[in-house]
């Protein structure tokens, strides 16, 4: 079983598409590259391969190559019959990998099994009645291993189709018969280590095996501390031959089963790795070698390329119009919340939130990603990753007429900041007049959008980034601070820490816990930091699964005090408030003219009174402010700071709760059941919650319950091998940045982008 395969399946075709993108006829052939899974047929007269999801044979001379299968679906591994007469191979036709067979000539492909999990097919058995596959189907009860679909067990299955027999159920993969069906040569997968990693010089390093049916005894013929794999049955039945990575990287080599202790190097191609070993009846080697198949016939000195040409049309258009509102990764709510900012398949777009009338925002073959709005709603802010870097972008409304962007038609986008460091995940401040990053993923700093001046406010060293996104700050309401996540000083975990927004004050560590502690987020008028933490959750080490709180610090005694205050105490701060209100009104009464001439930009743009924090005994202030512990998505508390707003899953997936710490009432409100992913905002009022569960936007009203989902439609015209070209970009760049060792192993990275 490949495991490594769904992420090949992806670069495979990337390549694949930008080598073909820029061709613009289907009349003529091209040469082909990036072939993969190459087989030689047991005449030696044949070469069968996957290329563009499909499989192909070409002359073991070269030459023009014929598609074997033209299915919308994933076509790799194939595998020849003994006599040659039909392929074996697998196929994501029905979701997952299953086993096919076919006629080698081409023609109708048959399933032969349906199981869930992927199987994948090594070879036949020698009488060619039964196709040998690997699956993590079923461990054995005697295996003393612990179950993992990543070491999966050797099966067969029957061309007639019906249950799959077990032939081993420890990991034996490429796993081959002697023609007389006596000996089986295979690989073992000692982890779950990814099948391309090269170097791989661990204790999980493969080593290549032979299983005596009869005696039922399994002999290791290669040695430990070196990579070995995919044995094939040299001519003679004698001899394997198999790749090994002893030459410092992937290469044919020889092995004669009388003395496996001294193995003989076959081929010497440097840099890359050889790939996919086959061999014919009489001994010819068939294999590829970056990007391309390789022949050496039985007996040669040397190998030979095989130049491959392909004739053949495009499968779809090269643009075409797709909807991708089922895509959705994140989104934002505008100050008046009428609106819905998000990002769809890396694209901008704007809904209206009650009618779902949708602009596109941005048009571009890569992602951007960390919309926001401005203060004022005339604004988006976002990240994209174009010209090799990831760079700061707005786009605004510039005719005063218009008050959306969803229905806007005067927009301009333009830089707000370009460096060639990496900047992202970008905020506007609570007055519009800073913007907040990250700079190289972990460096927080501030551009004052006037002066075109930067400052940091978190040096990087205090964090590491994992995943891009891990990282979380938050501007208080006033502007004078941030609330971050930070590693701790003394363990590798995360905490939740303060620091003036000047970059002048020292980091204060709020949570100080030991425990995993993050999404910093600031409720009320800032005078409260919600958090949460796995301190007091069950967490499961196996699964990497853990169950969090959220927790408050009360950073102010008088918002301590209100929290305090039983049910009784606090109506009655409630009435004496509204009295004071009524007062205020009447006084407002009098300049109620001029406040009509305000406008709600202005408005918007009216801080409240900066919070007199007191952090001396603030851990006597901080409180476990949910009932239980959960598989937490996200969390609020409603502007009244009475309502702990949050997404929870319990049973199938994540569902809208709410709960009053004062009261100790919980109340299910929506059923979401959102397996994947699942964010919320509230509005101001804290009447709604503006909810993305499983890439779809839903308003849920908080007394009511009632689930309206968003009408935003996000359709867009796709030019699928830009956004692939991009892609192999973008993961390129990311692996150069995130490695953790800078000089890449002594890796030439820039030329392995190249190759």
């Amino acid at each position: 079983m490949r495991r490594g395969q769904g992420l090949v399946r992806v670069l495979g075709l990337a390549v694949a598409a930008v080598l073909m993108s820029g061709s613009g006829s289907g009349f003529a052939a091209e040469q082909a590259l990036w072939l993969r899974q190459a087989a030689i047929s047991p005449d030696g007269r044949t070469v069968a391969f996957s290329y563009r999801g499909d499989l192909w044979s070409v002359p073991a001379s070269g030459g023009t190559a014929s598609p074997l299968t033209v299915h919308s679906a994933y076509d790799t591994s194939p595998v020849w019959s003994p006599d040659g007469s039909r392929l074996a191979f697998a196929s994501d036709r029905y979701g997952n990998f299953d086993v096919f067979v076919m006629s080698a000539a081409g023609g109708d492909a048959t399933r032969l099994t349906v199981h869930s999990v992927e199987e994948i097919p090594t070879s036949f058995t020698p009488d060619g009645k039964a196709v040998l596959f690997s699956a993590g189907r079923l461990d054995s009860v005697t295996n003393v291993q612990f179950p993992t679909p990543a070491q999966p067990e050797l099966y067969k299955v029957a061309l007639t189709g019906g249950m799959p027999d077990q032939v081993l159920s420890t990991p034996a993969t490429y796993a081959v018969f002697d023609r007389a069906g006596k000996r089986l040569a295979y690989a073992d997968w000692k982890g779950y280590e990814m099948e391309w990693r090269k170097h791989d010089n661990s204790s999980f390093a493969r080593d290549v095996w032979i299983w005596d049916v009869a005696a039922n005894t399994h002999t290791r013929l290669t040695d430990f501390g070196y990579d070995d794999r995919q044995p094939v049955w040299g001519p003679d039945q004698k001899s394997l031959f198999y790749l090994s990575e002893r030459s410092g990287s992937f290469n044919v080599w020889r092995l004669d089963l009388s003395d496996p202790r001294h193995p003989v190097q076959v081929t010497d191609h440097k840099t890359h790795p050889v790939r996919f070993l086959s061999a014919s009846a009489a001994g010819d080697l068939c294999y590829t070698w970056d990007g391309a198949i390789w022949v050496r016939p039985a007996g040669a000195g040397a190998s030979r390329r095989l130049d491959v040409s392909v004739a053949t049309d495009r499968r779809q258009n090269q643009v075409e119009r797709i909807d991708a509102t089922g895509e959705i990764s994140e989104f934002a709510v505008s100050p008046d919340g009428k609106e819905i900012a998000f990002v769809a398949r890396g694209e901008v777009f704007a809904a209206s939130a009650e009618y779902g009338t949708t602009k596109r925002i941005t048009t571009t073959p890569e992602q951007e990603r960390s919309v926001s709005f401005s203060p004022d709603g005339k604004s988006l802010l976002y990240a994209s990753e174009r010209g090799g870097s990831w760079n700061l972008y707005r786009t605004d409304r510039t005719d005063e007429k218009e008050p959306a962007f969803f229905n806007a038609s005067a927009l301009k986008e333009s830089v707000v900041l370009a460096t060639p460091a990496e900047e992202f995940q970008p905020s506007f401040s609570p007055d519009g007049k800073q913007v907040a990053y990250l700079e190289e993923r972990t460096t927080l700093k501030v551009l004052d959008l006037a002066t075109g001046n930067t400052r940091t406010i978190l040096p990087g060293n205090l964090n590491y980034s994992y995943a891009d996104g891990d990282q979380s700050y938050e501007w208080s309401p006033d502007g004078q601070w941030f609330a971050v996540k930070f590693l701790s000083p003394t363990r590798w975990s995360s905490e939740v820490g303060l620091i003036p927004s000047s970059g002048k004050g020292e980091l204060f560590n709020l949570t100080k816990s030991g425990y995993e502690d993050d999404l910093p987020h600031w409720a009320g008028k800032g005078e409260i930091l919600l958090w949460s933490t796995d301190r007091h959750g069950a967490r499961s080490h196996a699964g990497g699964s853990r169950e969090s709180d959220m927790f408050a610090a009360f950073l102010t005694p008088k918002a301590w005090d209100r929290y305090k205050l039983d049910a009784a105490a606090y109506d009655q701060l409630l009435a004496r408030e509204k009295e004071a209100e009524k007062d205020k009104d009447k006084d407002k009464d009098k300049g109620k003219d001029k406040d009509k001439e305000k406008d709600a930009a202005a408005r918007a743009k009216e801080l409240p009174e900066p919070v007199a924090m007191q952090l001396e005994g603030i851990e006597d202030r901080i409180v476990r402010l949910s009932m239980h512990s959960a598989d937490l998505a996200a969390a609020d508390l409603t502007p009244d700071r009475e309502k702990l707003v949050y997404l929870a899953k319990f049973e199938k997936g994540y569902d809208l709760w709410t709960y009053v710490p004062r009261k100790k009432e919980i109340k299910l409100v929506a059923k979401l059941d959102a397996e994947r992913q699942a964010d919320l905002r509230l509005d101001k009022e804290g009447k709604k919650a503006f909810i993305l569960a499983d890439d779809k936007l839903t308003i849920v009203d908080l007394e009511s319950g009632k689930n309206t989902p968003v009408k935003a439609s996000a359709k867009l015209d796709l030019d699928a091998a830009a956004e692939r070209a991009y892609l192999f970009e973008h993961a390129w760049r990311q692996t150069l940045k995130k490695f953790y060792v800078s000089t890449m192993h002594g890796v030439d990275w820039a030329g392995m982008k190249t190759a």
